[in-house]
């Protein structure tokens, strides 16, 4: 059985309520799969329980939020395991656990609550299959920002702006992370939604990243924290075997813990597509890793951030050497002036970097 995992996330009043019931319908009518909802934790908690400041701290109702999150989640696997046995199915959650970080002022109040209640961050925000950032009409050229569909919503409008960036900042780092802008219209962007989920539940094509040296010594890197980007340690691993395809398996070390994935591609009509793409536990990762069929493909450390709605990855492979990974042209990227390219070094096979890392 295989469970697509789905956070659909984004600041006010980005559409997110009518993107997720044309999401659940587009899958039901599309692919047939048996679709699961969780509802909004934090407008459950306010609808059912008590209000934000009855907590006294923003952190208090956070931390409430966090827990009735993760048992929500816990819950809702359980019975899709119980009853989608070897089928099939999605499970849409109305914002993920992740979305806690935009509501408190430091990522150290996130991480106390994460210690408290045993959790790792980066095995929460690996454990979602697709993440899809909604941007807020606050954050936009398109659309009015408002509080009629949601009345528990109570954000002004420059709170509102603020947490569109807190939120994209809070799944910065996630694999299949969608950042989905506003169009002119909603139908419009609600298009743009399905055309992702399509992508991805359609054996997606892999992404076409473009690699660009970066000039370390006139960069600076000082102005990235723990609340506007993540520094990840990634170790990757091919496993060799007599068939097409190829089987790939990661470790990803934030924050001194680590989650472990596995995805495997293939040539499909002259195209490389994602025909898997899951956290799998340490222990199948340590018994690939002893296997004599696998070898180590890299070793980097990679800063993400977001700036413009678009996403920046610099890879570090040791103290002299840094490549910006983006996805599409460099000519559609605003560059952030405290990050410098070396002149003429647009880097075209990825082989050649992790040959010269290793």
């Amino acid at each position: 059985m295989r469970v697509f995992r789905i956070a659909v996330t984004g600041g006010p009043c980005a559409l997110k309520t009518k993107s997720i019931k044309a999401i659940e319908e587009h899958i039901k009518q599309k692919y047939s799969y048996p679709v699961y909802l969780l509802e909004e934790t934090a407008t459950d908690l306010i609808k059912n329980f008590a209000h934000p400041n009855d907590y006294g701290d923003v952190r208090n109702f956070q931390a409430a939020v966090f827990r009735f999150q993760t048992s929500k989640e816990e819950d809702l696997l359980k019975k899709i395991n119980e009853e989608c046995k070897g089928e099939r199915c999605v499970m849409i959650c109305d914002r993920g656990i992740l979305d806690n970080k935009a509501y408190l002022p430091t990522q150290k109040d996130f991480d106390r609550i994460v210690e408290k209640y045993g959790y790792n961050e980066i095995s929460i925000l690996d454990s979602y299959d697709l993440v899809l950032d909604l941007i807020s009409t606050s954050n936009s050229i398109y659309g009015n920002y408002g509080t009629d569909n949601n009345k528990e919503r109570f954000e002004k409008d420059e709170i509102a702006r603020l947490l569109d960036i807190k939120t994209t900042n809070a799944w910065i780092g996630h694999r299949n992370l969608e950042i989905i802008d506003c169009m002119p219209t909603p139908e419009e962007k609600i298009a743009n939604i399905l055309d992702k989920i399509d992508n991805f539940l359609d054996k997606k094509e892999e992404k076409k990243q473009n690699k660009y040296m970066i000039d370390i010594y006139t960069s600076d890197f000082t102005i990235y924290n723990d609340d506007n980007s993540k520094l990840i340690d990634i170790e990757e691993y091919d496993l060799l075997n007599p068939f097409d395809g190829k089987y790939t398996f990661i470790k990803r070390t934030y924050k001194g813990s680590s989650s472990y994935l596995f995805k495997y591609t293939e040539e499909v009509d002259g195209r490389e597509k994602v025909l898997c793409d899951t956290a799998i536990s340490e222990r199948i990762f340590n018994n690939l890793v002893k296997s004599e069929s696998s070898k180590l493909i890299s070793i980097k450390r990679r800063l993400v951030f977001a700036k413009d709605k678009k996403i920046y990855n610099i890879d570090f492979y040791n103290d002299n050497e840094a490549y910006l990974v983006i996805d599409g042209d460099i000519k559609d990227y605003d560059l952030p002036p405290n990050i410098k390219l070396s002149v003429s070094k647009f880097v075209e096979k990825s082989d050649k970097i992790l040959k010269k890392a290793l």
